[in-house]
């Protein structure tokens, strides 16, 4: 007997970054150098985001580059920072809500490429009639349910490993310096980094070219090669996973989130960088300052000298040495700022140099986690397998020509007029309503999927 997954297909997935900023969402802007005015952001019923020094903002229907721009116009004209770098990211989309014929009806936490069919398995599944004067019958269709179930979350498994293991494959081509020792990955699609112009190339010089391409790769490299069009699919999925045309749904979300984790990570370093530059710059502007500060000191004390000889000799006022010892002093109190200021810059200077030298480790031993409580969950899912098989093929027997329920019509919408279908990508905010027709109970042999479900 053949074993049938059945799962949504995913035309397309929409990516959190471009879809319009609604009331009541959250976002997080982060201003460089200027942490009083950074932070969480929740848009009002009006949609806007209030700023410290500069007012608000209006927010609401525009993207999240949009918003990183007027960010950026509102503190120019405020006169809050001059040359402002901003990055905005959102923190919380606005809930999907399901209702209707599903078991749990209630509000969703919204991701991309949320579809219809994934809103309703998070709800429960779908609310059908109970049939218990069928009893054994039924119980054998549990029997199979279960191990359906089980062998979508080992699919589902493999392909959130395999996004992993790209991604930790990313990190030591990126931030390890690696590119001349590694050419190839198993896990992570290095085609997909290249420009378009470069697929004719072979697969070897692809390779190479994407090697070296990735090495000290940036944000705004990324953001360039997401901004010339096409699909990005950064990951190789194994063969059970990326063969099975009911994955396609899966795949897509998978591609998605490693797009947007690319993103996130890339700008953590970016911002990384960005600060210590800006601390160089500051130790730079320090140690002029000094400078210039110890060559007045010099001509004051040799001033204050000859004033003082002068003075010993009545040849000046006690008057004028004072002024000019008090000058002296205030001199002296300014450089042990400076130098206690240079100090300190100095400090959180090496600080962060050090973080930009762990961020390959740090980031690295986040995704290795992750991997590891994927690769544990696997684990455990294959020493159920081989029972739930037995047990899968056992029930088969009882179904085969017993009552059984036929598979009921099931119909979409979104709000009170938009039909939708299973497949259909759902938005921040939707109410989804769940609709199913009577359940019609039939006798005979079972339906053809029902009998494909189980596998050897």
């Amino acid at each position: 007997m053949s074993f049938l997954l059945i799962f949504a297909a995913l035309p397309g997935t929409v990516r959190a970054g471009s879809i319009p900023l609604a009331p009541g969402e959250i976002v997080n802007v982060t201003i460089y150098g200027q942490p009083a005015l950074s932070g969480e952001r929740t848009l009002d019923e009006n949609g806007k985001i209030l700023l410290p020094l500069v007012g608000r903002v209006d927010a609401a229907g525009g993207t999240v580059e949009q918003l990183e721009d007027r960010v950026r116009t509102a503190l120019k004209n405020a006169a809050v920072v001059e040359q402002p770098s901003v990055y905005i990211d959102v923190v919380k989309r606005r809930d999907v809500y399901v209702d209707g014929d599903v078991r749990t009806p209630g509000a969703l936490k919204w991701h991309p490429g949320l579809t219809v069919e994934q809103a309703v398995a998070l709800s429960g599944g779908l609310r059908k009639a109970m049939l218990d004067q069928f009893g054994t019958t039924l119980q054998a269709y549990g029997t199979i349910e279960t191990y359906t179930t089980l062998e979508r979350s080992i699919a589902t498994l493999h392909a959130q490993q395999a996004r992993l293991q790209a991604e930790r494959d990313f990190v030591s081509l990126v931030f390890d310096g690696k590119a001349g020792e590694k050419t190839a990955s198993e896990a992570l699609n290095l085609a997909a980094f290249l420009p378009p112009q470069a697929a004719a190339s072979p697969p070897a010089d692809q390779a190479g070219q994407a090697t070296r391409l990735l090495a000290g790769y940036t944000i705004a490299q990324f953001r360039q090669l997401l901004g010339a069009g096409g699909a990005f699919r950064p990951i190789r999925f194994p063969g059970d996973v990326a063969q099975a045309p009911g994955l396609a749904g899966m795949r897509a979300t998978q591609q998605s989130m490693m797009a947007d984790w690319i993103d996130s990570t890339l700008a953590e370093a970016n911002s990384d960088k960005l600060q210590g530059q800006a601390l160089a710059e500051k130790i730079t502007k320090l140690g002029a300052q000094l400078d210039v500060l110890d060559g007045s000191i010099a001509e004051t004390k040799a001033q204050l000298e000859k004033l003082q000889s002068l003075r010993d000799r009545g040849l000046a006022r006690q008057s004028d040495y004072v002024a000019l010892q008090t000058s002296y002093s205030s001199m002296l109190s300014s450089r042990i700022d400076l130098l206690i200021s240079l100090g300190d810059t100095q400090v959180s200077l090496e600080r962060q140099n050090l973080k930009l030298n762990n961020f390959a480790a740090s980031t690295r031993s986040d995704v290795l986690g992750k991997l590891d409580s994927v690769q544990s969950q696997l684990a455990t899912l294959y020493a159920r397998r081989g029972g739930e098989r037995r047990s899968a093929e056992l029930a088969q027997g009882y179904v085969g020509d017993a009552v059984y329920q036929a598979e009921p019509d099931v119909t979409y919408a979104i709000g009170p007029s938009k039909q939708a279908t299973a497949t259909t990508v759902l938005a921040p905010g939707d109410t989804l309503i769940v609709s199913v027709a009577k359940v019609k109970v039939v006798t005979g042999e079972p339906a053809p999927a029902a009998r494909a479900e189980v596998g050897q």
